[in-house]
């Protein structure tokens, strides 16, 4: 059995996210596997609005998949990053999803989303959600680093029906210097360059050696070297590849204010104009 939970904050932000959920939970159901969908809202208890919020979950089931669907909705009293860790781990879910992020003034702001804030304590797949369910993961963005956790990462995207038949992109940030950044010796720029280029050769060399066996299923590879930090060339590379998923690392059980300050997925799950899975993986 494949669980997936939805986290709803009864937004049409969330209809997106549970559309998604619905439609993999279809396709595991077609290749024979099992799946499960449960609809979560966490509700302010002290607020009593419960009966409330119950009839607009159940609306939002109806609206988004229509009478007899295959989804559990649940509304639950507590806080929302606890309640939402704790769901999905009674659920022993494989992915959580949550829809776009509301915009948060200062200081809001710095306490981070609700999805940030879950992916700094979990060790489970997240998905943020902005795209339509009907619009496949063809194209698909896989932000690695040149880590032993990549491959874990790769292991795990597979699990979740990732890669296989996929157009795949891998895209590898270095911190390699580039030319602009190379101390000259009297070297021409076009020396340089031919000598950045010839190290970004090998590095795609090894790298393509490293994962091959992992990324064998995808119908279609092409990998993308890039100087400098993550977060911006992934949106970079987004702006031009237009890819319907970018799947990427995150390290999760950490200090909160370490991943806010220094977190590549909290920039991406803000920024990013696409759908996202984050895999939280081992430090």
């Amino acid at each position: 059995m494949r669980n997936y939970l939805v986290a709803s904050d009864l937004s049409a932000r969330s209809d997106a996210a549970l559309a998604r959920a619905l439609a993999l939970a279809a396709a595991d159901q077609a290749a024979g596997r099992p799946a499960h969908v449960r609809l979560l809202h966490v509700i302010d208890e002290a607020a009593g609005h419960a009966a409330h919020a119950t009839d607009l979950l159940a609306a939002q089931v109806q609206r988004v998949a229509g009478p007899g669907a295959p989804v559990q909705p649940c509304t639950i009293a507590g806080d929302p990053d606890e309640t939402i860790l704790a769901e999905a781990e009674a659920l022993d879910a494989a992915l959580i999803l949550m829809g776009v992020p509301r915009p948060r003034r200062f200081p809001l702001s710095l306490a981070g989303t609700t999805a940030e804030r879950v992916l700094s304590a979990t060790n489970r797949p997240l998905a943020v959600i902005r795209r339509p369910a009907g619009t496949a993961w063809q194209r698909q963005m896989l932000a690695l680093e040149d880590a032993p956790a990549s491959l874990d990462l790769l292991h795990r995207a597979r699990d979740l029906g990732l890669i296989a038949g996929a157009d795949v992109t891998v895209l590898h940030a270095t911190n390699l210097p580039g030319p602009d950044r190379l101390r000259t010796g009297g070297m021409s720029s076009v020396t340089l360059q031919s000598l950045d280029m010839h190290a970004m050769e090998e590095l795609e060399h090894r790298l393509r050696r490293r994962w091959r066996e992992a990324l064998a299923s995808s119908a279609h590879l092409d990998f993308a070297l890039r100087h400098g930090p993550p977060a911006p060339a992934i949106t970079g590379l987004q702006a031009s590849g237009h890819f319907d998923l970018v799947v990427m690392g995150a390290r999760g059980h950490g200090s909160l204010l370490r991943n806010l300050l220094g977190s590549t997925s909290a920039e991406i799950i803000r920024d990013l104009d696409t759908d996202l899975i984050c895999l939280p993986l081992a430090d």
